[in-house]
């Protein structure tokens, strides 16, 4: 069987690292990706990822593998405001992101809509953290560290026992992102303190606790 013939859906809390992911899947089977798709595509109908909690309810077939990533909640919450802060929507038009200015946020600017913001954010990490618990025996679960430090030994999860997977390319997805680092500003220390500090915090972070317990890597 092709391993291709496995369907692989990644749904994580964003700014999990699940497009750096999905992309070192891709790049570790390339040669068996048409040319056309490697050059316009970053999904395909094999592969795909979402950023829905609801995923994590849905039922499917055997040859469907569901796979998650943990991140810490503090980093990926406050890496996921910060983008925002920034204006950043999520959305892509003619593959570049849509930015709003409205958005945007400095660090005299907190108002409560950007609270508001910290407030949703952390329950949607909630939600996505303990509907994964609640259905983890149909999902397989990387520690944000493993798919960074470990992309072979979660390959070989993936595809076990495949002859075919090419690590380095993978590895050279990993350590070279479509998604830059965006230089940190005296906003994100800002958004970090009102994350740490709210009490909503605190059920994210005990939730990560008990998920980190489940981690295949």
């Amino acid at each position: 069987m092709n391993i291709l013939d496995r369907k692989i859906l990644i749904n994580s809390y964003p700014r999990s690292g699940s497009t750096t992911f999905l992309n070192a899947i891709r790049a570790s089977v390339a040669k068996l990706i048409p040319p056309y798709s490697q050059i316009f595509f970053h999904e395909d109908s094999w592969i795909c990822k979402a950023h829905i909690p609801l995923v994590f309810l849905g039922t499917y077939p055997d040859d469907v593998g569901i796979y998650t990533i943990v991140r810490d909640p503090l980093d990926a919450i406050v890496s996921n405001v910060y983008r925002w802060s920034k204006g950043y929507t999520g959305n892509i038009v003619n593959g570049n992101m849509v930015v709003s200015q409205n958005q945007i946020r400095t660090d005299t600017d907190i108002d409560e809509t950007f609270l508001d913001m910290i407030s949703h954010q952390i329950n949607q990490y909630i939600s996505y953290v303990s509907l994964y618990i609640d259905n983890q025996d149909k999902i397989t679960a990387f520690s944000y560290d493993a798919v960074q430090t470990r992309i072979a030994d979660c390959l070989d999860l993936i595809f076990p026992g495949s002859n075919i997977v090419d690590y380095e390319a993978a590895k050279h997805a990993i350590d070279n992102p479509i998604n830059p680092t965006m230089v940190k500003t005296e906003i994100h220390s800002i958004i970090k303190r009102y994350v740490e500090n709210s009490s909503e915090f605190l059920k994210a972070v005990d939730l990560y606790q008990i998920a980190k317990t489940t981690v295949a890597l």
